[in-house]
C-alpha cells in the first residue's frame, strides 16, 4: 500500500478544496488539493466517530448532539461540515477514488 501523505484542512464556508488549500502556504509553497490523498486517507472520515475526532483535532466545533451522517458518503463535497455544527457527512467506506473533486462546492 502506497504511504499515506496529506493532511486535512478546513475551508471557509461555502468553499471548495481547492480553494481552501490555496489559501494556505507550507513555507514558500501554497498547498493543492490532491483527490489521490484524499482517497488515500478516506479512512480518517468514514465513520461518524472518526469525522468528529477530526473535526475536533482540526478545532471544529460540533454540538453535542450532531449527527455525522453518510447518506451522502460519496458525494463530491463530502466530507463537509454545516456551518451551525449541527451537522456533518461522512465519507464512505470503500468510497470509489473517482469520486473525489478538488473543486465541488458544499451545496
Amino acid at each position: 500500500m502506497p504511504k499515506t501523505t496529506g493532511f486535512w484542512v478546513v475551508a471557509l464556508p461555502e468553499a471548495s478544496c481547492d480553494a481552501g488549500c490555496a489559501r494556505l502556504r507550507l513555507g514558500a509553497t501554497h498547498l493543492a488539493c490532491d483527490e489521490v490523498a484524499h482517497h488515500r486517507r478516506n479512512s480518517d472520515v468514514s465513520s461518524p466517530s472518526r469525522m468528529r475526532a477530526l473535526l475536533d483535532s482540526l478545532g471544529v466545533p460540533l454540538s453535542a448532539g450532531a449527527v455525522c451522517d453518510g447518506r451522502w458518503g460519496e458525494g463530491a463535497d463530502v466530507p463537509t461540515v454545516a456551518l451551525d455544527g449541527e451537522s456533518c457527512f461522512h465519507s464512505a467506506v470503500g468510497r470509489n477514488a473517482s469520486s473525489f473533486h478538488c473543486d465541488a462546492v458544499p451545496e
